[in-house]
């Protein structure tokens, strides 16, 4: 995180990687300005989807709670035919 992050974010930020250890949140970025918040999958065998997106904090909470299902393998997974 850079200076720019508001400390309410910052906040927010610590507290949801801490309460969802298998998931990274960080906020996106619209030029320099925090935009969307977002959670990367930190378990590429999960069958939960690999990124998370929402508008607001409790948007992304809300998915982190009930994370929708992934659509398909991780492609590590998949046999590859030549």
């Amino acid at each position: 995180m850079n200076d720019a992050t508001p400390q309410s974010d910052r906040n927010e930020l610590d507290r949801l990687n801490r309460e969802y250890p298998g998931w990274r949140v960080w906020r996106s970025r619209d030029g320099g300005t925090p935009s969307g918040w977002v959670a990367t999958n930190l378990n590429p065998h999960s069958t939960y989807d690999p990124t998370l997106h929402a508008n607001t904090v409790s948007g992304l909470e809300r998915l982190l709670m009930h994370p929708p299902h992934r659509i398909g393998r991780p492609l590590r997974d998949r046999e590859v035919t030549l």
